[in-house]
């Protein structure tokens, strides 16, 4: 009889163990949703832009503020970074849970969501909000995803050395931040089932690699991270 339940016991565990990774990514879907709701709140509330991507911002201490604009190439102040701008119409501080993904391997609790930026970047000149009107396609362009890329996060599990604080805005304007498990930049899968994707039309859907034809990182066109370039 113990060897017949130590049979069953270790049949079952594999299954569990799925079951537990699902209902984690599920969840990490529910907390892209609400703060995709509530970019969608600030949009409304801001004559239709899009939150404000910056510099570097950290937490719970953030050096950078309008006193010490330094957080940009050009040396201007570029606001308090997209979680801080949201914070009113998620309920939720940078410190929140929402925040931090269920599946996160490290003890130490992060901020797991990155904001796409990679389009507003490459513009000539730069820009930091668009309209969300000009997202054409809108069931494609990478609004938000799991930061997968370890160069975002502190040792002893990321590779970021530049301060004893976590950079709150995570954005994907220099460096990509949706990295799957064999990227050069010692990317990673949050999942089992790969990574989470928050689209400009609020859904959300779950990739193990970069599709071409169902992810873009340009709001106007198709684009794949090294793709994109000034375009109108």
């Amino acid at each position: 009889m113990i060897g017949i339940i130590a049979v069953l016991i270790g049949i079952m565990l594999p299954t569990l163990s799925s079951v537990r990774e699902s209902a984690k990514t599920l969840q990490c879907m529910s907390q892209l949703r609400q703060i995709g709701y509530a970019i969608q709140q600030y949009v409304g509330a801001n004559n239709g832009k899009t939150p404000c991507w910056a510099g570097r911002h950290e937490w719970p201490i953030d050096p950078y503020t309008p006193t010490w604009p330094l957080n940009d190439p050009n040396g201007e102040w570029t606001g308090p970074g997209w979680p801080i701008l949201i914070e009113r119409y998620l309920g939720q501080s940078p410190g929140g849970a929402v925040w931090n993904c269920p599946s996160w391997r490290d003890p130490e609790r992060r901020i797991n969501y990155f904001y796409g930026s990679r389009w507003m970047h490459e513009q000539a000149p730069i820009i930091r909000s668009i309209p969300m009107s000009r997202i054409r396609n809108s069931t494609t362009y990478i609004l938000v995803g799991e930061c997968t890329a370890q160069s975002y996060y502190p040792p002893p599990f990321g590779t970021d050395m530049t301060s004893e604080f976590e950079d709150i805005d995570k954005d994907d304007g220099v460096t990509k931040c949706l990295a799957f498990a064999g990227d050069l930049n010692g990317g990673f899968n949050m999942h089992r089932q790969g990574n989470n994707v928050l689209f400009a039309d609020n859904h959300v859907k779950t990739f193990k690699n970069f599709e071409p034809q169902d992810l873009t990182y340009s709001p106007v066109s198709m684009k794949a991270y090294d793709e994109v370039g000034p375009e109108q």
